[in-house]
């Protein structure tokens, strides 16, 4: 499995007191039903459900450009990610005396910094093909999906970042691949068929005659 990482525009994204020592922070990370932008050939949605089994199990960290060390984790219990009709909802408590913290709560505050993307590990999709010749394309709809992080982005990694475009271009040319595995297979079965029963009219033919 390859780590993908996406962002779909924010629904809601706020910085709120959590307390003395801490600051709450609540949004989306991921909407359902949101076609993507044209990822190289195909468009992205996220079908309601698709997290419902990784939160229950997965260890999830809050990050920053999904890197560096983590500003709020579910095993702590400072980080909680809920399903709704929406889409993916969280609320993470940020300690105010983590550097970290510091940097980027002026950023958020001035609204500099308001988008979010998350990272994951697909178990299991669908694609759906247009007609031939038709200009559409092709869709993806992600069915469930191993969760490995959320982050607060720069410069959110779906679509926009060449790096996720690769990273969905190979998902794609995966998928391509394996479709004309698949087609390979049924040729290779069709002959097979083909050959098997030329052989039973060789055979018959010879026993008339």
């Amino acid at each position: 499995m390859k780590l993908e990482y996406r962002e779909f525009p924010v629904m809601e994204l706020r910085l709120d007191d959590g307390g003395e020592q801490t600051k709450k922070l609540t949004g989306y990370a991921a909407v359902f039903n949101k076609l993507s932008e044209n990822l190289g050939g195909f468009r992205e949605k996220i079908a309601p459900g698709a997290f419902t089994k990784t939160i229950q199990s997965a260890d999830v960290r809050l990050l920053i450009n999904h890197e560096g060390l983590p500003l709020a984790r579910t095993k702590s219990h400072t980080l909680i990610l809920v399903e709704d009709a929406d889409g993916l909802r969280f609320e993470a408590n940020m300690d105010i005396s983590d550097p970290d913290v510091q940097r980027i709560v002026p950023k958020m505050k001035r609204n500099d910094l308001n988008q979010m993307s998350f990272g994951f590990y697909t178990v299991s999709d669908k694609w759906e093909h247009p007609a031939e010749k038709s200009n559409k394309e092709s869709i993806r709809t992600l069915l469930e999906v191993d969760l490995f992080d959320i982050s607060i982005v720069t410069f959110p990694a779906y679509p926009q970042t060449s790096a996720s475009i690769r990273s969905a271009k190979e998902v794609y040319d995966s998928y391509l691949a394996s479709l004309q595995v698949q087609d390979d297979a049924i040729k290779i079965e069709q002959q097979r068929a083909l050959d098997a029963h030329r052989e039973r009219q060789i055979k018959i033919w010879r026993y008339q005659a």
